[in-house]
């Protein structure tokens, strides 16, 4: 297995370029026509200008006693000019709303597909998450900031690029008051987009929790227990330390870029005055005309207006968000551990389950959780795990399914090392109910048959893990939830639910994780009797606090502080007199 290494940090260049690959990639045409719609734009917004000029000084002509036809063909020019550029106006922003939802539906697909891809035990670690949460916060702000950035390239740059072309045939002097107010702004800008990064990658975590701390105030799973226990106003007190600690990192980003703004803002002032100094100068010295004056005149509100536009708001924007666009890309660039296809380790017809020396400890914990396990369970044979709170049964149960990755040490399943076979290859094999089952938003059908939705519906199937397991507690077309249209169920249905959907996958390995912790007894031995049926010639693990429920297994393994306490029948256990003896006792004294 190799290791993922990070990758450096790319040019805001790099970031946008690619961006706009990915754009185009998605939507060529309508990409391609809103570049156009943007560059036309800004040539017949200069053509206003252009033929306002020479409409006033064919005017001019008419009023010292020449043709009136003089004056109408730049008049309608400038008509048309004016129409032209509100039309492309008009049809760059259609562009930018249709090209919008597209693109950024294909960027949440791929972060979704790399989500998928990544190992399990990545979201154990807290700067995954915080990588995961700045990578969804910069699709749409950060696609919007590479609209943003490329509206710089097709329409503004083209509109002062014309522009420029236009005063200087008027004076030279006017294009370089004219760099005077951009180029301090850009260099300014690039000071921003550092500025945003270091502030996205502060903030992330404090954001994350306050996400949770609104989720625990307001979201349906929560709010029972947080009305009842009188946990609202605690909540509520995190939610605002949380907000606070984001806005002041925010507040104290913001004030520093603020002073590089004002110096800005006052070379921006200052190319405003020394254009229109020039302006009278060259009217008065009689190098321009009264109507190339008047037109320019005219014009520099629309000239300071759209520096206004592109410093104050587009650039900033970009500053801002362009570095939402950076954390995406990283998120999507991150190498995870390429694994062998490996068919068979062990000879093939020693298939089952062995742990080598097996060691596991969760990212940042203190101490394994799992310590030296070795053992072989055999094909075909059920397996119960007991063991007291904390002493890594389900643990065991995410590494017999593949889920999770020894620390150190072996797993092999079914002939394949764990750690090196394709994953995929893996999980075909395996079924598993674990404690902490989803309830999925959908029909009953679909949530029993999403187990093996690849596979067509064996209704056969179907039918008989709903009738033993009870879940066919609705009709099959019906929505489990209320937020769309559905029906509600209880906790102990949505069990049989999950029961079933793990019962319907085709495997070779089940687990059975605490599947009837909200399950009465006569239901409960129902699940079990079915769960030994369709496990006959498989391999079964039942992770169980019952010990009562470990009877019906070949073998029980007691599991104590992560290591294998005692191994054996139920009668040899309690033969031992040990941890199992004891567990056996004490739960046996609620049914005297």
């Amino acid at each position: 297995m190799n290791k993922r290494k990070e990758k450096k940090s790319k040019p805001m260049f790099y970031v946008f370029l690619r961006m706009y690959k990915e754009m185009f990639a998605t939507i060529p045409i309508e990409g391609s026509l809103y570049c156009f719609c943007d560059i036309l734009h800004a040539l017949s917004t200069v053509l206003v200008t252009v033929f306002m000029q020479k409409f006033f000084d064919s005017a001019a002509d008419v009023a010292e006693g020449g043709k009136i036809e003089t004056a109408l063909v730049p008049l309608l020019i400038f008509f048309v000019s004016t129409l032209a550029m509100e039309i492309f106006n008009g049809l760059a922003n259609f562009h930018y709303e249709y090209l919008s939802p597209k693109v950024i539906s294909h960027l949440y697909e791929d972060l979704h597909k790399k989500a998928a891809s990544v190992n399990p035990i990545e979201y154990e670690k807290t700067e995954f998450l915080d990588m995961l949460n700045k990578a969804r916060q910069g699709i749409e702000s950060g696609f919007t900031a590479a609209l943003f950035a490329l509206s710089v390239v097709t329409f503004y740059l083209p509109y002062y690029l014309f522009l420029g072309i236009y005063l200087r045939t008027l004076s030279p002097l006017l294009v370089f008051i004219l760099l005077l107010i951009f180029v301090p702004v850009i260099l300014g800008k690039l000071f921003w987009f550092r500025a945003y990064v270091r502030l996205e990658d502060e903030v992330a975590p404090t954001r994350r929790a306050m996400e949770y701390y609104e989720k625990a105030i307001c979201d349906r799973e929560y709010f029972k227990d947080t009305r009842l226990l009188g946990a609202f106003p605690y909540f509520m007190r995190k939610y605002h330390e949380t907000i606070e600690l984001v806005n002041d990192k925010t507040t104290r980003t913001e004030l520093k870029n603020a002073k590089v703004e004002f110096c800005l803002r006052v070379f921006t002032v200052a190319g405003y005055l020394g254009i229109l100094g020039i302006l009278v100068y060259e009217l008065l010295h009689g190098k321009i005309s009264a109507g190339a004056f008047a037109a320019v005149f005219a014009g520099i509100g629309t000239m300071y207006n759209l520096a206004e536009e592109v410093f104050g708001g587009v650039m900033q924007y970009i500053s801002h968000y362009g570095a939402a666009i950076l954390n995406y890309q990283k998120f999507v660039d991150r190498e995870e551990p390429q694994y062998e296809r490996q068919e068979n380790v062990l000879p093939a017809d020693e298939k089952g389950i062995s742990f080598h020396d097996v060691h596991f400890r969760y990212p940042g914990a203190g101490q394994e959780v799992i310590r030296g396990i070795s053992l072989h369970i055999e094909e075909g044979k059920t397996v119960a795990l007991v063991g007291e709170n904390g002493a890594g049964k389900s643990t065991f149960a995410k590494l017999v399914v593949g889920l999770y990755e020894p620390t150190s040490g072996k797993v092999i399943i079914h002939g394949r090392d764990a750690s090196k076979s394709d994953r995929k290859g893996v999980y075909r094999l395996c079924s598993a109910v674990f404690q902490k089952f989803q309830r999925y938003q959908m029909t009953l059908e679909k949530n029993i048959l999403i187990s093996d939705i690849e596979e067509e519906k064996d209704s056969e199937r179907f039918q008989e893990v709903c009738k033993s397991t009870r879940a066919d507690i609705v009709k099959a077309d019906e929505m489990l939830s209320k937020e769309f249209g559905g029906t509600d169920i209880s906790g102990g249905e949505w069990q049989r639910v999950a029961t079933a959907r793990g019962l319907y996958r085709r495997n070779e390995i089940i687990v059975l994780d605490e599947p009837t912790s909200a399950i009465d007894p006569i239901e409960e031995t129902k699940i079990y009797r079915q769960f030994m049926e369709i496990a006959k010639d498989k391999t079964a693990i039942l992770v169980t606090h019952r010990i009562g429920a470990a009877q019906i297994a070949d073998e029980i393994i007691v599991l104590k502080d992560g290591k294998i306490d005692d191994v054996g029948t139920h009668q040899q256990l309690l033969e031992h007199g040990g941890l199992y003896a004891k567990l056996y006792r004490e739960q046996a004294k609620w049914y005297r």
